[in-house]
């Protein structure tokens, strides 16, 4: 029960701290326009919805887990999808800043670039760890068969 307060006070903390990166501390509405249409956010909303992000990360990587160490098949379908996912969030970033140039937002302004990549280096890295524990688990069952 104690881990689990710690990980939601962390994911609020982490979100209180991205959004107000984003919105320069000033915790007022954070507006974009893509395309013809105009977004605009309030910083409670922002807060609240990458907190649950972060959240269902946490039990996603939990399901993961338990879903690998229990099934040599989950495992083995891991380790095959894993790396097509890390393509794939590659290929996200890449889109995302070439919207971020096209709707002429300067990402460096107060600390984007920063939270862009340290955003790609922690999904790479969860994704990194998500393939050893697979790997680990095929190669326990492949020693246990032979």
């Amino acid at each position: 029960m104690k881990q689990e307060a710690i990980w939601w006070v962390a994911a609020f903390a982490i979100s209180i701290l991205i959004t107000g990166i984003v919105t320069g501390f000033r915790f007022d509405l954070f507006d974009i326009q893509l395309h013809d249409t105009y977004y605009v956010f309030d910083s409670y909303s922002l807060i609240k919805g990458l907190t649950a992000i972060f959240i269902f990360c946490r039990y996603f990587h939990l399901l993961i887990e338990l879903l690998v160490n229990r099934s040599v098949l989950f495992a083995f379908l891991v380790s095959l999808v894993n790396p097509i996912g890390g393509l794939l969030v590659l290929l996200f970033f890449y889109q995302l800043v070439s919207v971020l140039k096209i709707v002429e937002v300067n990402p460096i302004q107060n600390g984007g670039t920063l939270l862009l990549v340290l955003s790609l280096v922690l999904i790479l890295g969860y994704q990194i760890i998500l393939e050893a524990k697979a790997l680990k688990k095929l190669k326990h069952f492949l020693k246990k068969e032979s």
